[in-house]
């Protein structure tokens, strides 16, 4: 059995939060690029659908594609900024936990006694809530990515379908297993 502590199941808890939110992040960025990779394809085979002359064709198709490019962009950076904070912040929780909690071990030691004792018994399971919460979250996150697909690195293409098999219609009973039937019915 591990000891579980106020600090340690804290810490835990911030660290699970940070992986969540890094989840969501790159979600974000993958869903972002798989739908600009969908406009791309949509755009070029509009542009070879419509009767128009080849310049315009090409400049119009151009326009598209720097547009999604800069969107593209755009959304790395701001994946990349989103993550850098939920870094500092992470950090930061982790920091201010670990100073209140060397606070508090210095107060339990200058002034020890079963109230504190008793002070972290009765928290230890509201933390441990916690913490199972925010890993439910992070569940919940995981499964979201694997949907979207891309948030391990892995290739965000969309899921091959398979084409539905063609089911024979139902076979009709013979006439001896009609007749079969209907004896048993008599009976």
């Amino acid at each position: 059995m591990s000891t579980e502590t106020l600090r340690s199941l804290t810490h835990e808890t911030v660290e699970i939060y940070a992986h969540t939110a890094r989840t969501v992040v790159k979600t974000y960025r993958a869903g972002a690029h798989r739908a600009l990779g969908g406009f791309r394809k949509r755009l070029s085979k509009a542009a070879s659908a419509v009767k128009v002359e080849q310049p315009v064709k090409r400049s119009v198709v151009n326009v598209g594609q720097q547009l999604a490019t800069l969107i593209g962009t755009r959304v790395d950076s701001l994946s990349s900024a989103a993550n850098r904070t939920i870094d500092v912040v992470a950090k930061g929780s982790s920091q201010a936990l670990g100073t209140f909690a060397g606070s508090a071990d210095k107060f339990y030691r200058a002034f020890p006694s079963r109230v504190t004792e008793v002070f972290a018994q009765i928290n230890l399971p509201a933390v441990r809530m916690s913490r199972d919460l925010a890993a439910r979250i992070s569940h919940g996150a995981e499964s979201m990515a694997t949907r979207v697909g891309g948030a391990s690195g892995e290739s965000i293409a969309k899921p091959v379908r398979r084409a539905a098999k063609k089911v024979s219609p139902a076979k009709k009973p013979s006439r001896h297993a009609v007749r079969g039937s209907k004896r048993a019915r008599k009976a």
